[in-house]
């Protein structure tokens, strides 16, 4: 195992959380001189057979002496593993890993509490940011869970396409065919989102193909001045003709019909906190006779919805 030491702008890049390997070849020469036996002096990176036990098994000077794909060949020495520990203050939310997001679909605990979304935290549905708003939660190193539902989830669908092709040979000069293919897609939901649709289409196609000579036309166009051909004539006929039937896809009917769903409208909800002092207003003066109005005729607060 090697530590490696935090040195802003040296080994870490705090602007971009990156790690920087001080040395040029990291895994090769500065991993062979780690390894080197002090009590003998036969080792030399030079020489590949001179290296000890543990130098044999971890340097990877193939990296460094040979091309990438050359290098990969090397399984058991490329393989390298990573791990530390980092903690982050202050930035713009949590990025939750995910794109648009359900509304209502995020749930976040703070040591096994449910958090309240608009009071302890807000998303951003669109992007995938969780942002935390209680700044005593913040600072108390409380460990946060973030679960979400993938819409992308919901839009996957089992497919399946299947189908036959037939030829018919009736003669020498005549050949007949039929195609009969299916594509059915079965939504994992019963709820078909606009724009991704699942399908049950039906194709039905024929075909054929007609072939003979005619000696006729040979003899015909023999008759022409300068012209004397030997090559039979030959007429060719080929035709297809095919069909689309669409059907109701399965899994998608609602009171015998198909149905696509422009917006479930779940989730959908208004989170208004009557605690912050930045939701509410001074109402309008009313007149005297208006519940509500004091004795002086001033409005009472009243919260923006």
């Amino acid at each position: 195992m090697v530590f490696l030491t935090y040195i802003p702008g040296i080994t870490i890049d705090p602007r971009y959380g990156r790690i920087i390997f001080p040395k040029a070849e990291p895994f090769g020469e500065f991993l062979f001189n780690l390894l080197d036996n002090p009590e003998s002096s036969k080792e030399d990176y030079d020489i590949e057979s001179s290296f000890n036990k543990n130098q044999k098994k971890y340097v990877f000077n193939q990296m460094y002496s040979s091309t990438k794909a050359s290098a990969l060949e090397f399984t058991e020495k490329n393989k390298f593993q990573l791990k530390g520990k980092y903690k982050s203050e202050g930035g713009d939310g949590i990025n939750i890993g995910a794109f648009n997001v359900p509304r209502g679909s995020v749930k976040v605990t703070a040591g096994g509490r449910v958090l309240q979304e608009g009071m302890d935290y807000t998303v951003n549905y669109e992007i995938g940011r969780v942002k935390i708003l209680d700044e005593g939660l913040k600072a108390s190193n409380i460990p946060i869970d973030i679960s979400v539902e993938n819409n992308s989830f919901f839009n996957q669908q089992n497919k399946r396409f299947s189908g036959f092709n037939i030829n018919h040979r009736i003669s020498d000069k005549i050949f007949v065919g039929g195609t009969l293919i299916n594509l059915s897609e079965n939504p994992l939901t019963q709820k078909a989102n606009y724009g991704t649709e699942p399908v049950n289409n039906t194709m039905m196609g024929f075909n054929t193909n007609f072939s003979t000579e005619i000696p006729f036309l040979t003899r015909l166009v023999n008759k022409l001045p300068t012209v004397k051909s030997t090559i039979p004539s030959q007429i060719s006929f080929r035709g297809e003709v095919a069909s689309l039937a669409a059907k109701d896809p399965r899994n998608t009917q609602l009171n015998g019909e198909t149905n696509v769903y422009i917006d479930d409208f779940e989730g959908a909800q208004t989170n208004i906190d009557v605690k912050g002092f930045n939701a509410w207003n001074l109402s309008s003066v009313p007149v005297n006779d208006v519940p509500g109005a004091d004795s002086r005729g001033l409005g009472k607060w009243f919260c923006t919805v």
